[in-house]
C-alpha cells in the first residue's frame, strides 16, 4: 500500500473499493486509520484490529483461546478476526477456515491478503446458513460474525444451527457470537437466549457499548 495514502488514511478515510451485491447491499471498502475498513452506510462489518468487539471479547478470554490450532470464521468479511488473533494477538499458528457469503468480499479479502494477516485463509465462498457442508470438520474455535445489515439472522438463532455449532467444538473449544445492542432484545424475545444457554452450559456474555458477545464453550 502507497505510504502517502496510509498516511492520509489517519486523517480521512480513504475509499478503496465499492460493490453491490446479488443481494442489492452496497458495499464499501475504505482504509481508515492505516486499517481496511469494511462496511455499508449504516454498519461496519470489519476493521482489522480495531474491530472492538472480539479484540475486546478475545482479550477477556486470552487463556482460553491462546493454544488454539485451529478458526472457523463464520462471516469472513475482510478478515478482521484473523488480523486480530495473528497480528494482535500475536497467535501465528492457528489454521484458519473463512465462510463468506459475498463475492466481492471474498475478491477484496483475496487481493489485499498480505495486508490481513501473516497467514494463509481457507475461504469457502457459500452462504452460512449452509454449515453442515463442514460439519465434519472440528475447531478449537469459532466466532460468528454474521449480519443482515444490523440484525443476526433468524437461522444464526436457531438451536438447530448452535447445535451444529456446538458438535464443530473441539473438546475446550469456545464459539464466540456477535450481536448489535439494539437487536439484543429482540433475540432475546425470539428465544436466542434460551437456544444458547441451553446448548452452551458453560457460557458469558460481554456487554460492550454497542455490542454484545456471546461466548459459549465446550
Amino acid at each position: 500500500m502507497n505510504f502517502a495514502i496510509q498516511f492520509l488514511s489517519y486523517i480521512f478515510p480513504i475509499r478503496l473499493e465499492k460493490s453491490i451485491t446479488k443481494s442489492n447491499l452496497q458495499l464499501f471498502l475504505m482504509l481508515n486509520k492505516g486499517r481496511l475498513q469494511l462496511g455499508t452506510k449504516d454498519a461496519i462489518y470489519s476493521w482489522e484490529d480495531l474491530y472492538y468487539p472480539f479484540q475486546i471479547a478475545f482479550d477477556k478470554n486470552f487463556e482460553k483461546i491462546k493454544d488454539a490450532k485451529s478458526c472457523l470464521i463464520i462471516g469472513l468479511g475482510m478478515g478482521s478476526i484473523v488480523s486480530i488473533l495473528n497480528k494482535k494477538m500475536n497467535l501465528k499458528s492457528i489454521q484458519f477456515t473463512g465462510i463468506e457469503k459475498e463475492e466481492p468480499i471474498v475478491n477484496w479479502v483475496k487481493k489485499y491478503e498480505q495486508l490481513i494477516a501473516d497467514c494463509s485463509i481457507n475461504i469457502i465462498h457459500n452462504d452460512a446458513e449452509n454449515i453442515t457442508m463442514i460439519k465434519n470438520q472440528k475447531f478449537d474455535l469459532i466466532a460468528i460474525d454474521v449480519f443482515q445489515n444490523r440484525s443476526v439472522p433468524a437461522f444464526i438463532q436457531s438451536r438447530k444451527y448452535l447445535s451444529v455449532c456446538s458438535q464443530m467444538l473441539n473438546d475446550s473449544g469456545v464459539l464466540f457470537l456477535n450481536i448489535i445492542e439494539q437487536d439484543a432484545e429482540k433475540l432475546t424475545n425470539e428465544n436466542f437466549e434460551i437456544n444458547f444457554k441451553s446448548i452452551f452450559i458453560k457460557h458469558q456474555i460481554i456487554y460492550l457499548k454497542a455490542n454484545q458477545v456471546w461466548i459459549g464453550e465446550k
